[in-house]
């Protein structure tokens, strides 16, 4: 007696696109232009992407040069209190993550005319340091 089979044909399904939000410490190694990518350092230790929107940046003892952040939205900007260069706002920078800190003896967060820092629905901790520039600081 035969029977007779039905072919099945495996077939795949596309699913939404899932995306970890990354951490990324500022290295300034090439310059203090924050959209290289080569100045900024993965938690995979690869350099040559720059964060995105909703990641997170730190900036430590690590760095060689200042850096210079234009149009993002952050997770959370961490400042340790070795880094000893200035952050320079050159564009619209947001903050939003649950929290953020910038923190050290004589940093300074330079936000320059025409350009805006916006810290909402953070808590966002200061020692020491200045901010400055003729642009808007929001928290």
């Amino acid at each position: 007696m035969l029977t007779h089979r039905t072919k099945y044909r495996p077939t795949l399904e596309n699913l939404e696109t899932r995306l970890t939000p990354s951490v990324y410490w500022w290295q300034g190694s090439v310059s203090t232009d924050g959209g290289d990518g080569d100045n900024w350092q993965d938690s995979s230790q690869l350099t040559g992407t720059a964060p995105q929107d909703d990641d997170t940046v730190v900036f430590d003892g690590g760095s060689q040069r200042g850096c210079d952040l234009d149009v993002i939205n952050l997770n959370a900007i961490i400042g340790a209190s070795d880094f000893s260069y200035d952050l320079n706002v050159v564009g619209a920078v947001s903050v939003r993550g649950p929290s953020s800190s910038f923190w050290g003896n004589d940093n300074v967060i330079n936000v320059t005319d025409g350009s805006a820092l916006l810290v909402w629905g953070t808590t966002f901790g200061w020692a020491g340091g200045s901010v400055t520039g003729a642009g808007v600081l929001q928290v």
